[in-house]
């Protein structure tokens, strides 16, 4: 189990999807812990947000205003996405939450609008009790004031084959990563599988000192 309070961050290449968010929520919510989602991009995971705030309730909040209106190609709109950094930064700041998850807050479009500089001071007036999680592409200052930074890669193989010679709807991912999170995306990962109407099962081998 982490510390609280850490300040995470989450990286991997720009056409990665990363479930961890969801499986923080999950684990969070679990605990009995408040957290505030906010989407500085286009949402993955489709619908699953709003079914998964309205089960979680009242411990997981989603923030509504968005970097990027869902399906627009357009450059993310400046005064939204600083509208969105500052009101995040006030739910924050005022603790009213135990973990703050800025989904694509690291992202280059976005990193052109948020200065660096006010992010970094951002994480350093940071109430000791909340976790921050930052997801993107961040640059070496920004990593240096992270508790614990993982970069997140999925390698797909193509799916199998029954002995009839029927395919097998899906494929196989490989989950890997520097540091902690490939377990949380996983999860994650089924938690939207689920929200979406689709049978998801886990199995989790357990690692232990004991063994």
């Amino acid at each position: 189990m982490l510390k609280p309070g850490l300040i995470q961050i989450y990286t991997g290449p720009p056409d990665f999807v990363n479930y961890a968010p969801l499986g923080l929520m999950l684990r969070a919510s679990g605990r009995n812990l408040r957290t505030l989602y906010v989407a500085f991009k286009q949402a993955a995971y489709g619908d699953a947000l709003e079914l998964a705030a309205s089960r979680l309730e009242p411990n997981l909040v989603v923030g509504r205003s968005m970097g990027m209106d869902p399906g627009s190609q357009t450059p993310p709109v400046r005064g939204r996405v600083l509208e969105t950094f500052q009101k995040a930064q006030a739910s924050v700041l005022e603790g009213r939450f135990d973990m703050v998850i800025l989904d694509g807050l690291l992202d280059p479009g976005i990193q052109e609008i948020v200065e660096k500089g006010e992010l970094l001071l951002f994480t350093q007036k940071k109430p000791a009790h909340v976790e921050l999680v930052l997801t993107g592409s961040a640059d070496d200052e920004i990593i240096q004031r992270a508790d614990l930074v993982t970069d997140m890669r999925v390698h797909k193989g193509t799916g199998s084959r029954t002995p009839a010679g029927a395919d097998i709807d899906g494929s196989i991912e490989v989950v890997t990563g520097n540091g902690k999170g490939k377990t949380t995306h996983c999860l994650g990962k089924a938690m939207g599988a689920a929200l979406s109407g689709v049978s998801a099962f886990v199995l989790q081998v357990i690692k232990s000192p004991r063994l």
